[in-house]
């Protein structure tokens, strides 16, 4: 009886967790590392392939800038010219520098890139930007692979309500099963 009391009491544990991570990922997702410690993010680019492909599902942990070390992969925000918006970008860091006042600076590279060369980041007027400290979002912890793909279909509007559909015809017919047997068996 205690055993059942317990796992129903981990169970609803796991939910409220689900749940509360959910909500605070929709409403407000810059926040959800800091609350939380880990991101789940979900992969869009194949600069990290093979490492990390595309569609991969990433878990980040939030990171100690005195953590940070050069070879480690980072999750940091930076402005993509060809969505035209600021976007989580998964790269290795290759080189903690500082600039003329003093400021650490991460140099990145994805993968896919040359050697002997960094990312080159811009504003989105064109400006050459840094990444810094408070543009990482986390360090890299490990990937699920191919879960992404998942969770693009349940951010499609059509994919959720045939979802929700299907759930519902199958807990009826689930239903009705049930009542069908039980009255069987009173019979």
């Amino acid at each position: 009886m205690t055993l059942t009391w317990l796992k129903k009491a981990l169970l609803y544990l796991v939910y409220i967790f689900l749940i509360a991570y959910i909500s605070v990922s929709l409403l407000i997702p810059k926040q959800t590392t800091d609350i939380f410690g880990v991101r789940f993010l979900v992969v869009i680019s194949n600069s990290m392939e093979p490492k990390i492909n595309v569609y991969d599902m990433i878990v980040i942990k939030d990171a100690n800038q005195s953590d940070l070390e050069e070879g480690d992969i980072i999750t940091f925000e930076t402005y993509i010219p060809e969505v035209g918006e600021e976007r989580y970008v998964t790269h290795y860091l290759e080189e903690i520098t500082t600039n003329n006042s003093g400021e650490t600076i991460y140099k990145t590279q994805g993968l896919n890139t040359s050697s002997d060369s960094y990312d080159e980041w811009t504003d989105a007027a064109g400006n050459p930007v840094d990444i810094t400290f408070d543009d990482v979002e986390g360090a890299y912890m490990f990937k699920i692979p191919y879960i992404g793909r998942f969770v693009y279909w349940l951010r499609d509007p059509i994919f959720l309500l045939l979802l929700v559909l299907n759930g519902t015809v199958f807990y009826l017919l689930y239903k009705q099963i049930k009542k069908y047997i039980k009255q069987k068996e009173a019979d």
